[in-house]
């Protein structure tokens, strides 16, 4: 967690590939037996050059990612890593290039340590224990092929095995090798195994971190310890008991610290990772030296693809007449007419940025969130042509950056009437702002300025309130209403110790549904009544209720833009709660009917594998099985009018039904998109690098330049 220039570094790894014309970012490299030859890793492919540098030559190319080679005592074979067959198996190769050959076959993880003098192969995984014990297990397999086997009963990581094969050193300790300040008890230590007398030994009692040893000679070891404050090469000399006499430190870097080592098999030359460079250093004295290596391939794959997506749905929004659904997949936004007989869709964001979290202004209109200017902005876009307003029908779009500030604002959600827009910016605000039909922001407030981040905000159908879900400081997740011009303070409905979330208002104004776990540790659906009077009603009082006489009261209440007001009677609205299911199993994905009168959930059937969708009135009476199938139902949404229920199915397929009848129907789409993967990277590296500079939880980055 301290070092965060290790941070940056695993980050560069998806971001490599953009660098491979200029310097090359290199993994895992290995030297051969005399140290005249290095091979690594890149493009997640093996490739071999000489120690003193140049071109370097392809040994592997393969979709699969092949990593960690390492050479054979004779230098005639490599052995590495690589997930051709979807996970990693241990392969090895001719030196001189040639077809791989595979050695192991299981379905687990297997970890390439190192060759013995004898030519098997030392690796570790995760097969026979696997559900009782953390760290791995070691085994062994012939380079001719065969049963691999067990060979030590400890567990651990990092196996190297001696030059006279006495002896196989490795680590004990839990602490990801990233955390190179770390001190405590899950840190790596170096053992020695005996292979003759079947003995352990603990070689290091530093209460930090020692991590890649390798050895030198039959009596030396090298390996990496933070002893220093950063990863320094340290040398440990050993008898012929395996007893410690001698320990020294060969580097000294004091700024960034070494992240992988390796040695010759003659013990003469050591080889490591640092920055983004790869250097080699002779054990006999001296300095290190950098190693230059260039890279004449083509690509490996294409730069480019375009594709056709038909699935992968993470967030979407329904458009106030009804007549299109935005959605995004794989960071683009497009939209498509909701009918189960189109599938064109049409992409209206167009970038290798990540755009998302859509939300519609109006039926020509939409307001989404993007990265593309440096931080997540909020963004508004719409049809370019005066003549074809419709944003699906229109050829050219017009794109209309709407924040402007130098952070990230995320999480738009547009009033019903169109008139106002809540979004958080940062962490632990939130924001409500009058948006104009342009898109134009103005009469900014600030409602929430905390630690911790609302979530689930949404608007009343009067415009005038927004719920959401946010924790208190005992990590508790309580329901809120408040008020949407700041006029008063925040009000705690739920008020109990356990999760409530999720909230979703009754389209009459009258409930607001929310999801809380407090009877029995799981999911259930609640709801509280917003108004007194009617918390107070028998039920002989629904049943009575006259509705010629609500209906001119409705006509009476309603303001001038045909909205009944929302009246909420906050004084112990805690204490009006109705819990409406209470299924084994959790309910989630709640949505309420125009009327207010019936509840939509998705809860686990109970004869299929999966979820599906429910529904209840509010007063627990006539639950029904909407769908069937186990088709796991989530992101419910119903339409202005509430004549459908929309939602996504799994895998991200879009689906709705009509409510009067139930009858469910697929939207399926096509969404055409250009995936250019140097940008995504591009894109994934800095948001990465972003999330690490706002989240970390050190504001000062325990004093590493983190900007630069």
């Amino acid at each position: 967690m301290k070092c965060l220039s290790v941070f940056i570094f695993f980050l560069l790894l998806n971001f490599s590939n953009l660098l491979a014309d200029e310097s090359p970012l290199v993994r895992t490299p290995s030297l051969n037996n005399d140290g005249s030859k290095i091979a690594f890793s890149f493009q997640g492919d093996i490739w071999v050059v000489p120690s003193s540098g140049g071109t370097a030559t392809r040994m592997t190319v393969h979709e699969g990612y092949e990593g960690n080679p390492k050479w054979s005592f004779d230098g005639k074979m490599i052995a590495f890593e690589g997930s051709r067959y979807g996970n990693n198996d241990i392969f090895i190769i001719p030196s001189e290039g040639g077809f791989p050959k595979r050695l192991t076959h299981h379905s687990s993880n297997d970890y390439l340590g190192g060759w013995s003098p004898d030519n098997k192969i030392v690796f570790t995984t995760k097969r026979d224990f696997n559900q009782i014990e953390w760290a791995d297990e070691f085994y062994e397999v012939s380079s001719n092929g065969g049963t691999p086997y067990r060979i030590l009963d400890a567990f651990g990581n990092m196996p190297s095995v001696s030059p006279d094969n006495k002896f196989i050193v490795f680590t004990r300790g839990e602490c990801r090798n990233e955390r190179e300040n770390y001190v405590g008890p899950a840190n790596k230590d170096l053992w020695l195994y005996n292979k003759k007398n079947k003995s352990y030994k603990k070689l290091t009692t530093f209460e930090g971190q020692d991590i890649f040893p390798v050895w030198g000679s039959a009596g030396t070891i090298f390996y990496l310890s933070a002893k220093s404050g950063r990863y320094n090469v340290y040398k440990m000399s050993i008898d012929e008991n395996g007893n410690v006499t001698g320990e020294s430190q060969i580097t000294n870097y004091k700024d960034d610290g070494i992240r992988f080592l390796e040695a010759s098999a003659d013990g003469s030359t050591l080889v490591f990772e640092r920055q983004a460079d790869i250097f080699i250093i002779k054990t006999n004295g001296g300095s290190a030296q950098k190693i230059n290596i260039s890279v004449a391939a083509d690509y490996k794959l294409d730069p480019y693809e375009f594709k056709t997506l038909s699935a992968g749905v993470t967030d979407y929004s329904i458009s106030p007449n009804g007549k299109y659904t935005a959605f995004v997949s794989r960071g683009e936004v497009f939209v498509k007419e909701n009918d189960k007989e189109k599938s064109r869709s049409v992409n209206i964001s167009n970038s290798s940025y990540r755009d998302q979290q859509v939300s519609w202004l109006s039926d020509t209109s939409i307001v989404f969130v993007s990265d593309r200017d440096g931080q997540f902005d909020l963004y508004l876009v719409k049809s370019a042509d005066k003549n074809q307003t419709n944003i699906f029908k229109t050829l050219k779009h017009e794109l209309t950056r709407l924040t402007k500030t130098d952070v990230d604002e995320s999480w738009p959600v547009i009033s019903p009437d169109g008139k106002k827009i809540a979004f958080e910016r940062e962490r632990g605000k939130l924001f409500v702002a009058d948006i104009s039909p342009e898109g134009k922001l103005s009469n900014e407030k600030t409602l929430i300025d905390g630690w911790d981040t609302p979530a689930n905000v949404s608007w009343s159908p009067d415009s005038k309130w927004l719920a959401y879900s946010i924790g208190d400081l005992y990590t508790n997740d309580e329901v809120y209403i408040h008020a949407a011009d700041g006029s008063k303070e925040p009000i705690n409905i739920s008020m109990h110790p356990r999760f409530d979330a999720n909230p979703v208002w009754s389209p009459d104004g009258k409930k607001l549904g929310f999801v809380s776990n407090r009877n029995n540790g799981n999911n259930d659906i609640w709801f509280v009544w917003l108004n007194k009077k009617d918390w107070e009603k028998t039920q002989q009082d629904w049943e009575d209720k006259d509705d010629d006489a609500d209906k001119k009261k409705d006509k009476k209440d309603k303001d001038s833009s045909g909205v009944e007001p929302v009246i909420i009677d906050f004084e112990n609205i805690h204490e009006r709660l109705v819990q409406v299911t209470s299924l084994p199993g959790d309910e989630s994905n709640l949505s309420i009917s125009k009327d207010g009168e019936t509840f939509y959930y998705s809860a686990v059937n109970p004869t299929e594998e999966g979820t599906d969708i429910y529904s209840i009135k509010w007063n627990k009476k006539d639950p029904a099985a909407i769908t069937s199938g186990g088709e796991k139902p989530a992101n419910f949404l119903t339409d202005k009018e509430g004549m459908f229920l929309y939602y996504t199915k799994s895998g991200g397929k879009l689906a709705r039904i009509k409510l009067d009848g139930n009858k469910s129907e697929n939207l399926s789409f096509s969404a055409k998109m250009k995936i250019e993967f140097a940008k995504e990277k591009e894109q994934m590296f800095e948001e990465g690098w972003r999330l690490l500079r706002d989240g970390f939880y050190d504001p000062d980055f325990h004093g590493q330049e983190w900007e630069a």
